[in-house]
């Protein structure tokens, strides 16, 4: 018998306790096999869209800013990622690595800064939007 396959992250809660998933348009949590990119200590996942050229995912995690771009910092950096500070948000702590550098449209890669919004933060002010082609197929949606 085949094995299941592992959802990438755990969904997320509203800041009453009510879970994301239930509350989700379609959203599913991508498989781990589909995403490149580890997912970030203690995150949460909060949602998808589809980027140009891309796939997003949407996590949070109630470890620091700092603590997460270290992570990613410790995995990527090296290994064909660069960090962009022109991709960074101003005014607190963030960081943005993308593959080769490129943090435009297409560009692959991790963004994290903190972000308080008063639904969400019970999940963790750290903000993470994972840009990633998936590995089985071209198509976010599959």
């Amino acid at each position: 018998m085949p094995a299941l396959s592992e959802p990438y992250a755990e969904w997320g809660v509203f800041a009453d306790g009510s879970p994301l998933e239930d509350f989700s348009s379609g959203d599913e949590v991508p498989e781990a096999s589909e995403v490149f990119f580890p997912p970030p200590p203690q995150g949460v996942f909060v949602g998808t869209t589809v980027g140009s050229g891309s796939c997003l995912i949407i996590m949070r995690s109630k470890r620091s800013v700092e603590d997460v771009c270290k992570f990613y910092g410790e995995k990527l950096i090296g290994a064909g990622y660069q960090r962009v500070k022109s991709a960074e948000v101003k005014g607190g702590a963030s960081c943005a690595i993308y593959k080769d550098g490129n943090a435009g449209h297409q560009g692959i890669g991790v963004q994290v800064y903190k972000d308080e919004d008063r639904l969400m933060v019970i999940n963790g002010a750290t903000l993470i939007i994972l840009s990633y082609k998936p590995m089985a197929h071209d198509d976010c949606n599959d």
